[in-house]
């Protein structure tokens, strides 16, 4: 289970146990598509899709809301790499 999992599952034990209502959960991503390297090359990013929608889904199935957000506003990039089955078993 990765650290993002981990912290998902800890929150949403931790307001289910203390008796807490259904929150709305703030999840911030990058809506950068690229870094500039040192080198000068330039490396694509985006978020990881698994490893955004595995604590999503526990936060969604705790009873929980969620709300995606990017600093500039613009749509967060997916790493393409990440849609495939391979990373969905």
């Amino acid at each position: 289970m990765n650290l993002m999992t981990r912290l998902a599952a800890a929150l949403a034990l931790t307001l289910a146990a203390s008796g807490a209502h259904a929150a709305n959960v703030l999840v911030v991503l990058s809506d950068e598509n690229h870094l500039d390297l040192k080198d000068g090359k330039v490396l694509s990013t985006g978020f990881y899709l698994n490893e955004l929608m595995q604590p999503v889904k526990l936060l969604l199935d705790a009873g929980h809301e969620v709300t995606f957000a990017t600093p500039q506003g613009r749509a967060p990039p997916v790493d393409t790499s990440s849609v495939t089955p391979a990373n969905w078993r």
